[in-house]
């Protein structure tokens, strides 16, 4: 649904709109062109037919996001945009917490905030300027961890790799060493596979990592990065694009 763009062209047709402009010009006068923004690629924009967010990194892995839908593109249109959008930041970028303001008084942006699972952080006084007045704003955010609770999909993603990992070793004689089905684990096996597969594979093993220590599940690690090899105990797995095959056995620690 969403594509990242590195100009302005249809950001830009998105904020100038009237339904939008007067809520995200700040301190501006006249139209707002975010092309010069873009050119700097610390910063990303995502964008869907009728609306999108443009994150801009305050710091490394830290991300300040605005987003933005016309009249047509608001309510569960932009939930599932803002929803993809989260999910491209935190597996394809080093994106370890977002955060967004809401203006006094915009209170689609505090539905949307607390739709997607955002935490209200606090309330800052001079968070926003809106017709030269300088209003209040609350500022919601979500961290990495936090979308990795909640986040769709990421339970079937873990069920597949845990099936194509059975498929891997019944190909190479072997018997997959066995644990209790756990949607809990296929929920961070799934969000480090989508991690490693969106360029970011030392951030995938970072957190899954965290949660395999705490959860008794033995850790796993970045053994290469071209191609990606990872360590996962059992066996090493060799990534190509979206899939993985065995590269080797560690018969040790497989029946």
């Amino acid at each position: 649904m969403i594509e990242r763009v590195f100009d302005g062209e249809k950001i830009n047709r998105i904020v100038n709109d009237p339904s939008v402009y007067p809520w995200v010009r700040g301190v501006c006068e006249g139209p707002l062109d975010l092309g010069p923004l873009l050119a700097d690629k610390r910063h990303v924009c995502l964008v869907a037919e009728f609306g999108g967010c443009l994150f801009t990194q305050q710091s490394p892995g830290i991300y300040e996001v605005h987003s933005q839908f016309l009249p047509q593109g608001r309510g569960e249109h932009a939930i599932k945009v803002v929803r993809e959008a989260l999910h491209w930041m935190f597996t394809r970028t080093d994106a370890v917490e977002i955060w967004t303001r809401c203006p006094k008084g915009n209170l689609a942006a505090r539905a949307l905030a607390r739709a997607i699972g955002g935490r209200e952080e606090m309330t800052v006084a001079r968070g926003w300027v809106q017709d030269g007045k300088i209003i209040p704003a609350a500022i919601f955010s979500m961290t990495v961890q936090e979308w990795m609770k909640t986040s769709p999909d990421l339970v079937e993603i873990g069920a597949w790799f845990h099936a194509k990992l059975e498929d891997e070793f019944k190909l190479a004689g072997y018997s997959e060493p066995v644990h209790d089905d756990d949607p809990n684990h296929n929920r961070y096996v799934g969000a480090a596979v989508e991690m490693i597969r969106g360029g970011q594979p030392s951030k995938g093993v970072i957190f899954y990592n965290r949660f395999a220590l705490m959860a008794g599940y033995a850790p796993i690690s970045v053994v290469g990065f071209d191609p990606v090899m990872i360590n996962i105990r059992d066996a090493t797995l060799e990534m190509h694009g979206k899939n993985f095959f065995v590269s080797d056995i560690h018969p040790h620690t497989v029946h």
